[in-house]
């Protein structure tokens, strides 16, 4: 089982405590690069009730992630439509992410799905060496394919993704 939980950089010492004391595998702790936003990731446990704590589930993941991977974390949203998900998770795990895992500094990701009433809700998890592979070649190639320009038609499509960057620290 994965929980995410998006909260203040104050909150996310007090949640990587709870994780660790009720028994969690690995809890992450991240703290918000531009802003006073945190990010916990907790693997390995079920029984952990906090109004901050989102379960979700990882659909695939590539590279090196966790403590393994990158000091630094991007994470985007992406809320996708019911009758476009088969596709979306087609055009990422097999186009998109392997493109950008050719770049040296970006290290890995985790893909889950949080549970929501209409569509899907997902959250690419990057694990990056360097904030520069943001910027990087394969970054760019990514985003020009002829499957990224069809899919970028669609309102919902990239525009529309949340953006947040973090980097670890010790809870």
């Amino acid at each position: 089982m994965m929980f995410l939980a998006e909260c203040t950089n104050d909150e996310k010492s007090r949640l990587g405590k709870l994780a660790r004391d009720n028994g969690a595998a690995d809890v992450e702790t991240y703290a918000g690069v531009d802003s006073d936003q945190g990010l916990v990731i907790i693997e390995g446990t079920g029984e952990i009730k906090h109004p901050s704590l989102s379960p979700v589930q990882e659909l695939f993941r590539g590279g090196s992630v966790g403590a393994a991977g990158g000091e630094h974390l991007f994470k985007v949203g992406l809320w996708v439509p019911a009758d476009a998900r088969t596709e979306f998770l087609d055009w990422y795990e097999s186009e998109h992410l392997p493109i950008l895992l050719e770049c040296p500094d970006w290290t890995g990701c985790r893909f889950v799905e949080k549970p929501v009433k209409d569509g899907h809700q997902f959250y690419a998890l990057h694990q990056l060496q360097d904030v520069g592979a943001l910027e990087s070649k394969e970054r760019k190639r990514s985003r020009e394919t002829p499957w990224f320009m069809r899919l970028k038609q669609n309102p919902w499509f990239d525009g529309a993704f949340t953006r947040q960057l973090y980097k670890r620290v010790e809870a």
